[in-house]
């Protein structure tokens, strides 16, 4: 290898190392936010990371729902809700989405630290 194949290697390399910082895979000190939230107030939240696990039971008048919170995201396990759509979400994990149960008046939203670098999403 000449000098200059050393050079574009290690352009190369700096080049990727920086691309990976602006897309935030370099930077994990903005951890999201989970907040589950009834009847309009904010009953529950967790900072969570890669390596968090919580399981969150609400219960009130007979109506139940289990949150599981892990790797990163969130699920709805279960709720003895008529319908059961809350259940079928699926996990969330970014920044402003959202599992709502309408029937118990209670939703678990993602707010981020950071904000996420795509304005919408068009399908």
């Amino acid at each position: 290898m000449k000098k200059g194949d050393y050079i574009l290697i290690i352009l190369l390399i700096g080049m990727a190392m920086g691309l990976s910082w602006q897309l935030g895979l370099g930077d994990k000190s903005g951890f999201s936010q989970v907040q589950i939230v009834q009847d309009g107030k904010v009953i529950e939240s967790y900072v969570i990371d890669e390596d968090f696990y919580k399981l969150v039971e609400i219960s009130r008048n007979g109506e139940e729902n289990v949150i599981e919170i892990s790797e990163g995201s969130v699920k709805m396990l279960s709720a003895n809700c008529p319908d059961k759509l809350c259940m079928h979400s699926h996990p969330i994990s970014k920044n402003g989405e959202m599992i709502v149960c309408l029937p118990h008046r209670v939703y678990v939203r993602i707010v981020s630290a950071q904000e996420d670098p795509v304005d919408i999403v068009a399908n």
